[in-house]
């Protein structure tokens, strides 16, 4: 009897080992700048994502060393498939894989403020598998869409302010527009505001269509614990992509993260209705 209970726990054991992982994690993230140099990291404290960056990396440090050899950190802005390994040759922040490989075992390589998912493999090369999990084309038109709906909104507003306070201001606004748009434009308040909404619904499905591959991209590594870095613009349709798609998802919020960082669209809506 002892040996068929022993037996029997033991079959249970492993037929659990094996359970595949459901789980999938999406931290929100405030971004570095491209164009900021984090190489006197000594400094990076003085940066407002500071908080936000090193309580990413201290979560991610932890959920490391809870689950050694199975943890996935998949990044946005870099096109999916790519390995990120000491072969990784973009440079963030004054940062990448060659001059970060000497500060990994230091102290203060929680102060350094750079690519994170870059930054985490270079410390556990044999633990983390850090993988780009985006669409670098549709970036470019994420930035490019909610570039131009600010534009129009900018125009929008300064057409609304001089159409009666100052018609010799308002007329050089409507020439500058006309002549960004190469065309005669009749009603330019109207247009302004349409185009700002156009454009702003052009960066929503575009976000959509990123999640889609960050989605995906999570699906092939469900069980190494996959977890996805993402501007909180990304988070709340990447939750409901995710679920549609069948798995479990937590969502983490660090600290430092602006409370208000995920109300862009609201935000120009209600610019545009004032």
């Amino acid at each position: 009897m002892f040996k068929l209970t022993l037996m029997l726990l033991l079959l249970i054991s492993c037929s659990h080992k094996f359970i595949p992982n459901n789980k999938v994690t999406i931290i929100k993230q405030w971004h570095l700048s491209p164009t900021v140099q984090t190489t006197d990291f000594k400094n990076s404290s003085g940066l407002p994502q500071y908080l936000n960056q090193r309580d990413i990396y201290i979560y991610l440090y932890k959920l490391v060393n809870d689950h050694p050899e199975k943890v996935t950190i998949i990044a946005e802005g870099c096109d999916a498939g790519t390995i990120i390994d000491k072969n990784f040759e973009p440079t963030y922040n004054g940062w990448n894989a060659k001059n970060l490989l000497p500060h990994r075992e230091q102290l203060y390589y929680s102060e350094i403020l750079t690519f994170l998912p870059l930054k985490l493999k270079m410390q556990f090369p044999d633990q983390v598998t850090s993988i780009c999990g985006d669409s670098e084309e549709l970036a470019r038109q994420n930035q490019l869409a909610i570039s131009e709906a600010k534009g129009f909104l900018g125009f929008h507003m300064r057409l609304k302010d001089t159409v009666e306070s100052s018609p010799k201001k308002y007329q050089g606004y409507l020439k500058a527009l006309e002549e960004i748009e190469k065309r005669k434009i009749i009603d330019p308040i109207a247009y302004t505001k349409q185009a700002a909404l156009k454009q702003l619904e052009v960066f929503n499905e575009l976000i959509k269509k990123r999640n889609s591959v960050l989605s995906d991209t999570a699906g092939l590594h469900i069980n190494n614990h996959p977890v996805i870095i993402v501007g909180g613009l990304h988070a709340k349709n990447l939750e409901v992509q995710l679920k549609q798609a069948g798995y479990e998802v937590s969502v983490h919020t660090p600290q430092g993260y602006p409370a208000n960082s995920e109300n862009l669209g609201q935000d120009l809506i209600k610019a545009l209705e004032e």
